[in-house]
């Protein structure tokens, strides 16, 4: 007689007898049968009963069964499935006990009929019992021992998706600034003339009313001198036709002192134009004039700039795939000089131009900031460095990711 049992669990469960439609499971054979069969899933080799001498698999079970079966002879071979027993075929007799060549031929017709099997109960279990199988099948191979490096990478593999997932990471659009002064002021000449003196150079930082540049004024002086000679002389006049009685050559000599009087205060009022003063403190950033000197400037002319340093602010270039997370008063950040990368400064935005700006590496938007501190000395309109503007927390993939997720909806426009 030949049994077929399913093992899962660690009970074997029959579901075939030789020559048998129906039977009954509780009965005291088949609960033999079936603990036979499951001593012999459980040590995972074939199992013969009465043992030969030169093995040591265990057949207490198998004796007990000979024993409630009256047979001579019972032998049982597991079938496996991917190295894992899921059922075990019994065979029985009376009369010859099974050779070394039936055990052969039992364990090939197991590994030939395994697949087969495997797939007909696969067939059977359907539904819950199904997923409870599949779900069971799943965590047997997860928590089993075997396959630990992939299970060991796969858990790390989850571990860096769930960490980028969910851990928030400050974000910042990273962009450039250059430090401009916020007050500005162009020197022009206010009168004609030629350059004689010039006391400063662009760079150099100059105090309120220091002179910065003279013109020469040697004809400006000669006509002050004749002017005076000549009221010296009118006033002479004057007084000699007022003793001789002549009030007539009086009057008209007296509108002259005064008409040449009026004349020298406006020749001394361009002599104090020759001198090119400071308006504030600051710092000239445009205007060597020392290898022009004796060269003709006309009135209006630019001659120098001058910046305010206590008045700096910062020019931030904000790229155009960034500036929907800026905002007024809301957005601040730090930023660093490329002279001084190791020192941090905090800033504000005040402004930001509706208007982008086209650049060698596209479109900026410029946001004037302030800097939240006093000016250090050391610091120049026109240097540059890098800004950080702080946005906000977002998810590690988002900012590693998004990016790039930009860059492929527009090129695939999805």
């Amino acid at each position: 007689m030949a049994s077929v049992s399913i093992y899962r669990g660690h009970c074997c469960k029959l579901i075939a007898i030789s020559n048998t439609k129906k039977f009954n499971r509780r009965g005291p054979r088949l609960t033999a049968l079936a603990y036979a069969m499951e001593e012999c899933a459980e040590q995972d080799e074939e199992v013969q009963a009465p043992r030969p001498e030169d093995e040591s698999f265990i057949v207490h079970e198998h004796l007990k069964y000979l024993r409630e079966a009256k047979e001579e002879f019972v032998v049982s071979v597991p079938i496996r499935f991917q190295g894992k027993v899921f059922a075990v075929l019994t065979l029985e007799r009376t009369g010859d006990p099974y050779s070394a060549s039936d055990l052969t031929s039992l364990r090939m017709i197991g590994d030939l009929a395994a697949r087969r099997l495997f797939d007909l109960l696969q067939e059977r279990h359907f539904g819950l019992s199904k997923r409870l199988g599949q779900l069971k099948s799943g965590f047997a191979w997860v928590f089993g021992v075997r396959h630990t490096w992939w299970k060991l990478g796969f858990l790390v593999l989850i571990g860096v998706v769930l960490f980028l997932v969910f851990f928030p990471w400050f974000y910042r659009v990273e962009a450039s600034f250059e430090l401009k002064a916020s007050q500005s002021s162009e020197l022009t000449a206010m009168i004609d003339g030629f350059i004689d003196s010039v006391e400063v150079e662009p760079g150099q930082i100059v105090t309120e009313g220091e002179t910065l540049l003279r013109l020469d004024t040697s004809d400006l002086v000669m006509m002050e001198n004749e002017a005076l000679a000549k009221i010296g002389r009118l006033e002479a006049d004057a007084a000699r036709s007022r003793a001789e009685g002549d009030l007539m050559g009086n009057r008209l000599l007296l509108a002259e002192v005064k008409e040449e009087n009026a004349r020298l205060e406006r020749i001394r009022y361009q002599i104090g134009l020759t001198s090119l003063c400071a308006p504030w403190d600051g710092y000239i950033i445009e205007g060597d004039m020392k290898e022009r000197i004796g060269s003709p400037i006309s009135r209006g002319d630019t001659l120098m700039r001058i910046s305010d340093l206590r008045s700096l602010e910062v020019r931030v270039e904000i790229p155009e795939n960034s500036i929907h997370e800026i905002s007024l008063d809301e957005n601040g950040g730090e930023l660093a000089f490329a002279s001084r990368p190791d020192v941090k400064y905090r800033f504000t935005i005040t402004n930001i131009e509706p208007v982008g700006v086209v650049r060698a590496e596209g479109t900026v938007f410029l946001a004037t900031a302030t800097i939240d501190q006093n000016a250090d000395e050391w610091w120049r309109p026109g240097m540059s460095g890098v800004a950080k503007i702080d946005v906000g927390e977002r998810p590690l993939i988002w900012v590693l990711s998004h990016r790039l997720i930009d860059f492929i909806r527009l090129k695939l426009w999805i």
